[in-house]
């Protein structure tokens, strides 16, 4: 583990829960496939091929959810840490509610819901 993954790590507030979203990125108008991989409450793990640079400011699409503004916090190439700063609701994890325990595949219920 290299020592930024540690101390990511060590400030970390909120459990990640796993999921298998797909999302797009936008940057600059110019816009990204991307694979949302975990989630927690105002930050998302991402792998995109997008050109995103430590401190991206960035727009998070997710089908379903919403645009959340953010911005990059934490870069491995291709994996990218999001930290988001504006969205409909920020607590993607009430979202990452999987069926039998499974890896949620798609984000549950929508930003729209009475319950959030």
């Amino acid at each position: 583990m290299s020592n930024d993954t540690q101390k990511g790590s060590e400030h970390r507030t909120d459990e990640r829960l796993s999921v298998q979203w797909d999302a797009e990125i936008i940057i600059d108008d110019k816009t990204f496939s991307a694979k949302i991989s975990n989630v927690s409450l105002a930050g998302t793990l991402a792998l995109t091929e997008a050109p995103v640079k430590l401190n991206t400011e960035l727009v998070l699409k997710i089908p379903n959810l919403g645009e959340f503004a953010g911005i990059a916090v934490w870069v491995d190439s291709p994996y990218y840490g999001l930290a988001l700063m504006v969205g409909p609701n920020l607590d993607l994890k009430r979202f990452a509610m999987a069926e039998d325990g499974e890896l949620s595949v798609e984000p549950v219920g929508s930003s729209g819901d009475d319950w959030i």
